[in-house]
């Protein structure tokens, strides 16, 4: 079966475009995103537990998606967009990692993929994650902690 795309079902009023990722890389195999949900709203804070992998791939340069061999194109939502939150079915990415790199967790993993305006993330992970909104001002710290670090 080819590849194809779901609907990341989650308690979240969904905007139909992401205007940004953040993603932070924790400990003990955490990863968390922080997703743009634009102005004068809340945004989305998805935690990962137990992640495997992840990637970050600039908006128009993520190697898989809208290649002419797929498919299934992801849902859209109402305004024509790619819906931006998905799970991705019969994962290429994820089948390339086998039983040996999983630790024999293969069946266990699940690829998400998280589309925005300005770059598309990727992460394989059990399906153990935990969602909650968080404030623009919220966002504004985490921003001005990382642009300090890199200072």
């Amino acid at each position: 079966m080819a590849q194809h795309y779901r609907k990341l079902e989650i308690d979240f009023d969904m905007p139909d475009m992401l205007f940004g990722i953040m993603v932070l890389s924790l400990c003990d195999n955490n990863l968390t995103i922080i997703c743009d949900c634009g102005e004068d709203k809340d945004h989305l804070q998805i935690s990962f537990y137990g992640a495997l992998a992840y990637s970050i791939h600039d908006e128009f340069s993520h190697p898989t998606m809208d290649q002419s061999k797929d498919t299934a194109k992801p849902p859209e939502t109402k305004s024509g967009s790619y819906y931006p939150a998905l799970e991705v079915i019969e994962s290429e990415w994820l089948a390339e990692f086998g039983e040996f790199r999983t630790q024999g967790r293969l069946s266990k993993i699940k690829h998400f993929r998280f589309l925005s305006g300005s770059n598309i993330a990727d992460i394989l992970c059990e399906d153990d994650f935990g969602v909650k909104t968080i404030s623009g001002s919220d966002i504004l710290k985490v921003e001005e902690f990382i642009e300090g670090v890199n200072a």
